[in-house]
């Protein structure tokens, strides 16, 4: 029987913009017009993640998890518009000291570049939620025997606006550049994992990755909301929030990337 404890979720809600030297000028000194409201520059670390999967069945159905490792650079500044720190052996650390994470992301609406997500962050929940969505994951042990996906390693940036917007612009160790703006909020499922054990914690569970429709509507306008506020924000502040061209994401980009390799070195 599982402990009697909630299961916590974060939702969040992101738009993704297409960086430039200005509009890194602009969030880094906040010269733009109009200025950005109570701006708080949060620094820069180096963020190293391995996505899993297998099969692609987690992708396919909304899904994507991940080992988040993060640690300090040598420069706490981006190469990007700015003073290179990515050398031959590519974005390097200050220390091997490292705070690791583990992140499920379900996807909520949205597309790749607009998106909302409920977010999981506990080990032991994101198993449970695997063995529980899909029947061919029943018997999986550990999160670690999923496939790797993907490995992205990037240099980010981060900022803090108006004591809510989370900004960040990340640099890939594969040049790709992907900045985003985003808004979380903090939910629990109240009292699942009391009295039933098992049998709640996987009806919890199924709620998260839509299999229960009790609060839909009131989660589906909480995201709608969040993302109509983003969008409003980034008008507003379109000068350090351009979107104009193709906006892409780092997964899509690191696909792309692989695939012009394997082109051109066959």
């Amino acid at each position: 029987m599982r402990p009697t404890r909630p299961l916590q979720y974060i939702l969040e809600v992101e738009r993704k913009f297409t960086p430039t030297p200005l509009s890194v000028s602009h969030l880094r000194t906040n010269t733009g017009t109009p200025r950005l409201p109570k701006i708080q520059h949060c620094g820069s670390i180096i963020q190293k993640d391995i996505y899993f999967d297998r099969k692609d069945i987690l992708c396919d159905n909304g899904i994507w998890v991940r080992q988040r490792k993060q640690s300090l650079p040598k420069i706490d500044k981006t190469s990007f518009g700015d003073e290179k720190i990515c050398g031959s052996g590519g974005i390097e650390t200050l220390t091997e000291k490292r705070e690791v994470s583990w992140q499920a992301k379900i996807r909520k609406g949205g597309d790749r570049v607009n998106s909302s997500f409920a977010e999981v962050h506990d080990y032991d929940s994101i198993l449970d939620l695997l063995r529980c969505r899909f029947p061919s994951l029943a018997d999986l042990k550990r999160i670690e025997d999923l496939g790797v996906l993907a490995r992205i390693t990037c240099l980010r940036e981060m900022w803090r606006v108006d004591g809510k917007f989370n900004v960040v612009i990340d640099e890939t160790d594969f040049g790709h550049v992907v900045g985003e703006v985003e808004l979380e909020v903090e939910f629990d499922t109240g009292g699942m994992g009391s009295g039933n054990g098992n049998e709640e914690w996987r009806g919890g569970l199924s709620g998260l990755v839509g299999g229960d429709r009790s609060g839909r509507n009131e989660e589906a306008a909480l995201l709608k909301n969040m993302d109509t506020e983003i969008e409003t924000f980034m008008r507003m502040y379109e000068s350090a929030f351009p979107v104009e061209g193709r906006v892409v994401g780092k997964l899509t980009a690191y696909f792309e990337w692989l695939k012009a390799n394997e082109e051109r070195y066959g």
